[in-house]
């Protein structure tokens, strides 16, 4: 079976069109016959400490911050985790030379017109 892998972007806030967009390339790739595997570089994750706080959160009522959209958007990253672990296989890599031999890489625009979505600095950062 041949090997084709899909790289794109993995933000720590999740995007619909993003996840969605990955999922439908890899449904099509596995119907004509191949072997998929997204590759993303983790720029970030939600730290146990702010998960912690999140359920203190949750269970209380109590903000550790005034912002109501830090609140919401820990369920969302959840929420895409999950999905992301159902619907799309994947691999985590740090650097550039941990990209695997394959007989395809399908690349979109996202990666070819924005220099800026991979800094290698910027993979061990947590979120929030």
């Amino acid at each position: 079976m041949q090997e084709a892998v899909i790289v794109t972007i993995y933000d720590p806030e999740p995007n619909y069109g993003n996840r969605l967009q990955n999922y439908a390339g890899q449904v099509v790739l596995e119907n004509l016959g191949f072997h998929v595997t997204t590759l993303y570089f983790q720029k970030g994750k939600i730290s146990a400490k702010v998960l912690a706080k999140y359920c203190i959160h949750k269970i209380t009522g109590f903000r550790f911050t005034k912002s109501r959209k830090r609140w919401t958007e820990i369920p969302r990253a959840i929420k895409f985790e999950r999905f992301n672990k159902k619907y799309i296989s994947t691999k985590c890599i740090s650097t550039l030379k941990q990209i695997p031999e394959a007989d395809y890489y399908v690349l979109g625009s996202d990666q070819v017109w924005n220099t800026d979505w991979y800094h290698e600095g910027d993979m061990k950062k947590e979120l929030y």
